[in-house]
């Protein structure tokens, strides 16, 4: 036996061993990589139903919003017509009780922006 038939024999098992090795990874990667594409397309598939669901509940929480919003100017449109429409509404109110109402007015948050209650 010479050197040569030593080294061929191991080094036939060890390619044998790698391409058994490599052949059963190919195969073991063949079976569950389908699994893997299903599990991946209904996870994709619940993304976009669910981005599909957030995008329908900002639409109607905007659209809910505007409604809200038309409903406020139309009471404050409704109260300032049935001020101006009140009897007595013409008649003249004394300086320090207009000053009192507008000071009450300019403490609430939505009236503070108005120019009659801007501080000198």
């Amino acid at each position: 036996m010479n050197l040569a038939d030593l080294i061929r024999k191991p080094l036939t098992w060890l390619i044998g061993a790698v391409l058994i090795a490599l052949a059963a990874w190919w195969l073991v990667a063949t079976l569950t990589g389908g699994k893997r594409a299903k599990v991946e397309a209904e996870l994709n598939s619940n993304i976009a139903g669910a981005a599909l669901d957030s995008g329908r509940d900002a639409v109607n929480t905007v659209g809910q919003q505007q409604g809200s919003e038309a409903a406020v100017d139309a009471l404050g449109r409704d109260n300032a017509a049935a001020i101006r429409n009140a009897p007595g509404a013409s008649a003249t109110v004394a300086p320090e009780a207009s000053r009192a109402g507008i000071t009450a007015i300019c403490k609430r948050a939505s009236a503070r922006s108005d120019p009659k209650c801007a501080r000198p």
